[in-house]
């Protein structure tokens, strides 16, 4: 009876069993993990050789650095007048500049920058406030623009230029650029509508550009004119789809009705017919009239 009792305390069920196995399992797999990481993914060792070389080469950069620093600032300066927009290498090297200096300024002059006032020196990179103030006193900036140059001319010009009549038809960008309010942006989408149009054939077509404000508009109007109708117009008895919705008075869906039509009661026999369809309205009308056609 008492052994029994005894064996029912080491009695085990079959799920009891399974549990009891799969911890052994998760408990050995644990234990052997950091053994399978380490060959699985072996530790690299540390490049110290590549280290203490960028570390070396980072020393050589700051200490080259630091001496031209302290050369300029020991050593003697040959100094005289100079302009810094047009003095050459030799000069510079008469005025025993270290190179790295002169070749800075030598670049930045070739990217386009130009010193406006002797304190544009202090703007280099690698000159000392200390060194700027002893080259400072020897800048001497002749003055190159012709602001001041033949000033009636040049008034009587602008005037001439805001008087002159613009084609919206044959203008290029540059042109449009001359209005007033129109930049390099506004003057492409000007352009740009109008190869998509066709052409305009009215003045106030400008005014549909997208970003041209109405206030910009009413300035330049005045100075726009329209000599003859160059539209380009299309056939709509032959024209895809692809080619009527391109334009941007028709778009995707009056193209398709135009095909729809075109297919259901035959070729247009006049340009009046397309107001036939629901979604041309007599305004739609007025304008596609400019840009359609039907070819014999």
């Amino acid at each position: 009876m008492r052994i029994n009792q005894k064996s029912q305390y080491f009695y085990f069920t079959k799920k009891e069993k399974t549990g009891i196995i799969v911890l052994l399992i998760i408990n050995l797999f644990l234990i052997y993990l950091p053994v399978i990481l380490e060959k699985v993914f072996p530790e690299k060792p540390y490049d110290q050789n590549g280290i203490i070389a960028a570390f070396s080469n980072l020393q050589q950069v700051v200490g080259k650095q630091k001496s031209d620093l302290i050369q300029e600032e020991n050593y003697s300066l040959k100094l005289f007048n100079f302009d810094p927009n047009t003095i050459t290498m030799e000069a510079w090297k008469q005025m025993a500049l270290s190179e790295s200096i002169m070749h800075t300024i030598e670049k930045y002059r070739q990217r386009g920058g130009k010193f406006h006032d002797p304190d544009d020196i202090k703007k280099i990179w690698g000159i000392s406030s200390s060194l700027a103030l002893k080259l400072i006193p020897y800048v001497v900036i002749k003055d190159t623009s012709k602001k001041n140059e033949r000033p009636y001319f040049s008034f009587n010009n602008r005037v001439k230029e805001q008087k002159k009549q613009i084609d919206i038809n044959l203008a290029d960008t540059s042109v449009f650029e001359s209005l007033f309010g129109i930049g390099p942006t506004l003057s492409r989408r000007i352009v740009l509508y109008r190869k998509k149009l066709g052409g305009y054939y009215s003045i106030d077509q400008i005014s549909e550009v997208w970003g041209l404000q109405d206030s910009v508009f009413q300035k330049i109007k005045s100075r726009l004119v329209f000599h003859e109708n160059l539209a380009e117009k299309i056939d709509i008895n032959t024209a895809k789809l692809e080619q009527l919705k391109s334009h941007p008075y028709i778009g995707f869906a009056i193209a398709q009705a135009i095909i729809n039509f075109r297919n259901q009661h035959g070729p247009f026999k006049s340009l009046e017919d397309i107001q036939k369809i629901v979604i041309i309205d007599k305004e739609k009308y007025e304008k596609l009239a400019h840009y359609l056609v039907i070819k014999e």
